[in-house]
């Protein structure tokens, strides 16, 4: 953990000696008569002589007994101060340990008791989620609600809106796998086509298809890419007729980021799997061209090049139920952009799938399908996060490499 300096300054020395005089001296007083006894010194009366008392710290309104012993707390929940950036010490510590029970992890730093900016996105995703304002800030709201929070709240069993994902019989998906340079995306995109097939998944030709046929497979004519490539597979969820339509889009694929930005804005489920180009975003050529880079947030190096911001735009995505997994490196600095960029986005119709730390190539595959079974079985979020955390069990780091973001009101 990054060790913040501190300051050492001392205050100068005196230059006066302890011993000198500083004022002069006075005669001797005269001699008192017996029994004599000094009148009680006058007070002065002018306005020098008014004491200041602070007011007395408001009695603590806060249940939980870390959080109602902190004074600095008490002002919080009496709405006489917050937190915010840039504070430290013991009561953002507290804070932070009560975002942790409350299931809003803080994998880099911990609570370190310094409110930087992990911090700060977890407690805009606590008020998000508890339809707070999202200011990012410790108020009085905040801390209430922080309060009562039940432990591990944000652990509760939860599933993605699959009555929406299936509403019309279609769960239209998007695959997309990153470029590499060294080519360890050939792999993944080997192990996605496999797995894909051994779980029924039939490749089917656009190119010669007539509109009525697309629409029997599932596809609408008006956006299918006659260039694409597409699996379908019909299953079942709660005795309803389904049928999954993917497309796949690769480096190879031409014109990969347009065709990626269109999937953005008009499928139900966007699986993203390879590099996170340090929070930059999903990337489909090498990283000093910015051609194929689709931008979310702001990197971390400077070694990736980058156009515009892409989820800016308006009507970068659509206004759909959607559910998107960002399948790279560290893809949880995705998350603040995400949630503010696109304004017709919210924790209502955006669930999404981020990674806490360093992921493998070798796991991309896995992920992708663990994603696609866990949503055609109808599984919980926490049933497929645990099954991502399975596949990538051998890879070090936190407990789990997965953070589901959203899904709180599903």
């Amino acid at each position: 953990m990054p060790v913040r300096p501190t300051s050492n300054t001392t205050p100068a020395r005196p230059t006066t000696p302890a011993n000198r005089p500083t004022t002069p001296s006075t005669p001797s007083e005269p001699a008192r008569p017996q029994g004599w006894t000094p009148a009680a010194p006058r007070r002065p009366t002018g306005p020098s002589s008014v004491t200041l008392n602070p007011p007395p710290p408001p009695a603590s309104t806060l249940r939980t007994p870390a959080l109602a012993a902190d004074a600095t707390l008490a002002q919080v929940a009496a709405g006489r101060t917050e937190l915010a950036s840039g504070a430290r010490g013991p009561s953002v510590k507290r804070m932070q340990e009560a975002l942790v029970r409350a299931g809003y992890q803080l994998p880099r730093f911990g609570a370190d008791g310094d409110f930087g900016n992990e911090t700060t996105t977890a407690l805009r995703r606590f008020q998000q989620q508890n339809n707070l304002p999202t200011t990012g800030r410790l108020d009085a709201k905040t801390i209430a609600a922080l309060d009562v929070a039940r432990p591990n709240s944000a652990q509760d069993v939860r599933f993605p809106r699959y009555d929406e994902l299936f509403k019309d019989g279609v769960m239209r998906t998007t695959i997309a796998v990153g470029y590499d340079e060294h080519g360890a995306h050939l792999g993944p995109l080997r192990d996605t086509v496999d797995g894909l097939t051994q779980r029924g998944y039939k490749q089917v030709d656009v190119r010669g298809m007539n509109d009525e046929q697309l629409r029997a497979a599932g596809l609408d004519p008006a956006r299918t890419d006659r260039d694409g490539t597409y699996f379908v597979k019909d299953f079942q969820h709660d005795g309803k007729d389904v049928k999954a339509v993917v497309r796949l889009i690769t480096p190879d694929t031409p014109n990969a980021k347009d065709r990626f930005a269109n999937a953005m804005r008009d499928d139900e489920v966007v699986i993203y799997s390879g590099h996170g180009r340090y929070g930059s975003g999903p990337d489909f050529d090498h990283k000093t061209s910015s051609a194929g880079n689709y931008v979310i947030g702001t990197p971390t190096s400077n070694a990736v090049a980058l156009g515009q911001n892409d989820v800016r735009a308006q009507g970068a995505m659509g206004n759909q139920y959607q559910l998107v997994f960002f399948d790279g490196c560290n893809t949880y600095r995705y998350l603040d952009e995400m949630r503010s960029l696109p304004r017709n986005k919210n924790a209502g119709n955006l669930d999404i799938m981020a990674t806490n730390t360093e992921l493998p190539w070798s796991t991309s595959g896995p992920d992708i399908l663990a994603m696609m079974d866990g949503l055609t079985g109808g599984k919980s979020v926490n049933h497929i996060q645990q099954e991502l955390d399975r596949v990538n069990g051998h890879v070090a780091g936190q407990p789990s490499k997965f953070r589901p973001d959203g899904f709180q009101d599903n």
